[in-house]
């Protein structure tokens, strides 16, 4: 599955009209299993894209979770270091020479993300994931910051 694909998702409570615009590496685990802990969520929350259904960002308080970016770009470092099972990260410089000093195999990966800045959701900047197709920043009522959580 292409980033692409995920541009728009969004996890929404139709009955507390509630959205929740989940930005990679940005607490989104953290409110993800709070906003269930209580309730059946199979039954009150449901992901949806609010590009393939623009009503949801008018009828209901939409809110999404920032986070310092050099914070999130290391996180995000390490998470895609975790999972090297995930298409196109073998290519990527930073993984193909093991010898390299971790210093090295950082600066490759910055270097990386200038060329190609979204290849990956856990690096993609954070402005992407409340963009629409032509990536215009939409409607959100509340930033929250990761630290207020």
């Amino acid at each position: 599955m292409k980033l692409e694909d995920f541009k728009g998702r969004c996890l929404v409570h139709f009955q507390k009209k509630v959205c929740f615009l989940k930005i990679d590496k940005c607490g989104g685990s953290t409110v993800f299993h709070n906003l269930f802990k209580d309730e059946d969520y199979e039954k009150t929350w449901r992901w949806d894209n609010y590009i393939e259904n623009p009503d949801i960002l008018k009828d209901n308080y939409v809110f999404c979770i920032l986070r310092d970016p050099i914070e999130r770009l290391v996180s995000g470092y390490f998470e895609i270091l975790k999972r090297v099972d995930w298409p196109g990260t073998f290519e990527k410089d930073f993984y193909k020479n093991p010898s390299q000093s971790e210093e090295e195999r950082f600066l490759k990966f910055v270097n990386d993300l200038e060329k190609n800045p979204d290849w990956n959701g856990h690096c993609a900047r954070q402005k992407w994931f409340i963009t629409d197709k032509q990536n215009n920043i939409v409607k959100v009522d509340d930033f929250w910051s990761i630290k207020d959580l």
